[in-house]
């Protein structure tokens, strides 16, 4: 086989399918916190637009510390009750007036209908001038627990199939691969572990996590109405 067969063939399949079909790359599924064939479920070949959806959109923003960046995720709900990513991006090696000037300026082009952001540690500090800035920000202390009510909406998202990652995504979806859920004591710990990096997990999360919570209160208000 030819180097350009192998590029042709490279291009026919996503990520996941190459590391394991082509470079024979073990995937260690033990306490894997998104199993391979999850993973795999959720990932369409389509080209994001996120300038061009009249859909609600959510978005989640893990802010960068230490060694990762920030990371910024929008879903939009489809007609079908899918939660499809529109758009990633990160931000690395900006100062906070840079990256808060980004972010707003998402937020006034997707007009989103929530805006989940970690506010942890030094994420205090952005969250504090983006809710200045915007009103549909929510601040989210990310805690053992809340991670895990984070990673466990997402997790439930991906494998009833409501989730749609575009085949593009090769940072995310390496990033899913080699998370995991670690027992500490009496509860379960969740992270990439070693020099892995989840940045765009947890933004995912937040993303997801903000759709879940918004469409429970838009479901309640309707009910409401309707009794009335």
């Amino acid at each position: 086989m030819s180097r350009e067969d192998v590029e042709a063939l490279r291009k026919t399949l996503n990520p996941l399918e190459w590391a394991q079909e082509m470079e024979l790359e073990f995937l260690d599924e033990e306490n894997a916190a998104f199993p391979y064939e999850v993973i795999l479920s959720c990932v369409s070949d389509y080209t994001p637009k996120p300038h061009e959806t009249d859909n609600p959109v959510y978005v989640g923003i893990d802010f960068g510390r230490y060694r990762d960046a920030t990371v910024i995720t929008a879903v939009e709900r489809t007609g079908e009750e899918k939660l499809r990513i529109i758009l990633t991006r990160e931000l690395r090696n900006q100062d906070f007036n840079t990256q808060l000037a980004t972010i707003l300026d998402l937020i006034n082009s997707l007009n989103p209908a929530a805006v989940y952001v970690d506010k942890t540690g030094l994420g205090i500090p952005l969250y504090e001038m983006l809710s200045r800035k915007a009103g549909q920000i929510i601040g989210v202390t990310i805690t053992a627990a809340v991670k895990e009510a984070l990673v466990v909406t997402l997790s439930n998202a991906m494998r009833s199939g409501r989730l749609v990652i575009p085949a593009s995504e090769e940072k995310l979806i390496t990033q899913l691969r080699v998370f995991r859920a670690v027992q500490h004591g009496p509860r379960l710990g969740y992270g990439a572990g070693g020099r892995e990096h989840d940045d765009y997990v947890i933004s995912l999360a937040l993303a997801v996590y903000a759709a879940s919570r918004h469409g429970e209160d838009e479901a309640m208000a309707a009910r409401f109405w309707s009794w009335g």
